[in-house]
């Protein structure tokens, strides 16, 4: 039988936002968490930082139905109901970080409430992924050395590397790690140490099922109208390889 964990969700930093958890008596969530316990399980919810402001422990899951995510978006989804009473807010005493790195309001990650470690789940009990609104970088990042080219810029429309291993920093901190740098740190998701003569590209989560995520691709050229900056960047590094 497959191991059940806690879920930790990153929600908004609007100062309503844990009252509207109190007044829903729980979170909203756009993918069903197969791998929360349910019920008996913690969820703790996060903040700007890491911080975790509120907990409570799984009383149900209910749906699929309508749901208001915490970005704001209005969609299908679930919502992970609090047992009767167990909603609590953290102190500044009481309260502690995860060190987890969320890339977008609403995203949720399995974690355990004992340890306060964020966990990765093996392909067996990976539970649900694509979740998200739109496709973000993953808190890791994939180094492509000259040993993994697979093909020459002229052929390229989709090129894939296999993740290797989850790190739990911010990813400017990781990447500044690496002696890697870019153009701009927020639009960016190619990076490069020119003096060591390797790239830095980021798996798009809307497209990574744990097997060779996509880094890159030509359909990603044109952004809602406009030339990605991103994309001219990620070509720049493509050659390199």
């Amino acid at each position: 039988m497959a191991s059940k964990h806690d879920l930790a969700i990153r929600w908004s930093d609007h100062p309503n936002g844990i009252s509207w958890i109190r007044k829903l008596g729980g979170v909203t969530v756009w993918g069903y968490p197969k791998a929360l316990k349910n019920p008996g399980g913690k969820v703790a919810v996060v903040v700007r930082g890491g911080e975790v402001v509120l907990e409570f422990v799984v009383g149900k899951i209910e749906g699929p139905q309508k749901v208001k995510l915490a970005g704001g978006q209005r969609r299908n989804g679930y919502i992970i109901k609090a047992e009767r009473g167990s909603i609590r807010s953290l102190s500044p005493k009481s309260s502690y970080r995860l060190a987890i790195h969320y890339r977008a309001v609403g995203q949720w990650r399995y974690f355990s409430a004992k340890t306060h470690k964020g966990l990765t789940l093996d392909s067996k009990n990976w539970g649900e992924k694509n979740y998200l609104s739109d496709s973000v970088p993953r808190a890791w990042e994939k180094v492509v050395s000259k040993s993994q080219r697979k093909t020459s810029i002229q052929d390229i429309k989709d090129v894939h590397v296999r993740s290797k291993n989850a790190v739990s920093t911010s990813r400017t901190g990781f990447i500044k790690s690496l002696g890697a740098t870019c153009k701009n740190w927020q639009w960016s998701w190619s990076f490069v140490n020119n003096e060591k003569r390797f790239v830095i590209f980021g798996e798009w989560q809307g497209r990574s099922d744990r097997k060779p995520g996509l880094i890159f691709s030509n359909d990603w050229e044109i952004r809602n109208g406009k030339v990605n900056r991103g994309f001219r960047q990620g070509l720049e590094h493509i050659r390199l390889i």
